[in-house]
């Protein structure tokens, strides 16, 4: 029973990250290929698995072709203008492009510090991302004293959290990259960083810079 055991767990670490993989793929092509799942019977007669997929990549190859012209910004800007002009539409949209800018680089400086802050509690030390040194002053004159913002991701899905604003001398920067620290927060804190700065010595390349100074603006 014990060899059949170590076998079964042996099994599943191979199989486990395959099995999510597929699956991962599967829900991604299954989402592409379905937004056209309603429209192929009308457009060219009967629903083929596949082409919804390869039509939803076209599409949006074409229309990041049109917007890296000066033409396409334009009409984008038009666009982006019109939506924001409509009540509903204008915070929801917003809302969802600054989500988009900041997860895909759009904004070079959001998410660019990882700090360890004492949160919930003191006591208990949670990761998390500096969005803004520039914190609203009306928070700033309530406390007396320099606030950062943070956001706290939640493990192991970091697309979700909460926002904290925090005294500067109690967000201690990390010297590791924003991929380290999403890696640790997704595994659940499995996945750490093998390669620690050695005390006193140089940070490591691609690493988290401390802060010194007066530091404004956007972060």
């Amino acid at each position: 029973m014990r060899v059949i055991r170590r076998w079964f767990i042996a099994g599943l670490v191979v199989l486990l990250p395959v099995i999510v993989t597929i699956w991962a793929l599967a829900f991604g092509f299954n989402l592409l290929d379905g937004l056209w799942r309603s429209l192929l019977p009308h457009l060219i007669g009967r629903y083929v698995p596949g082409v919804g997929a390869l039509l939803t990549v076209t599409l949006t190859v074409a229309v990041g072709a049109v917007a890296t012209n000066v033409i396409g910004r334009r009409l984008i800007g038009w666009g982006e203008s019109l939506l924001e002009r409509i009540p509903v539409v204008r915070s929801v949209y917003s809302t969802a492009k600054q989500i988009v800018d900041v997860l895909a680089g759009g904004q070079k400086a959001a998410f660019q510090r990882v700090v360890l802050v004492e949160y919930p509690r003191r006591g208990l030390y949670t990761v998390g991302f500096v969005t803004s040194t520039d914190a609203p002053a009306a928070a700033t004159e309530a406390v007396g004293e320099e606030l950062w913002s943070v956001f706290v991701p939640t493990s192991p899905n970091p697309t979700s959290g909460w926002v904290v604003m925090l005294p500067r001398s109690q967000c201690r920067v990390l010297h590791v990259t924003v991929d380290e620290a999403f890696r640790y927060i997704i595994s659940g804190g499995v996945l750490t960083n093998s390669t620690p700065r050695r005390p006193g010595g140089p940070p490591s390349p691609n690493r988290a810079e401390p802060v010194t100074g007066q530091t404004t603006g956007n972060s």
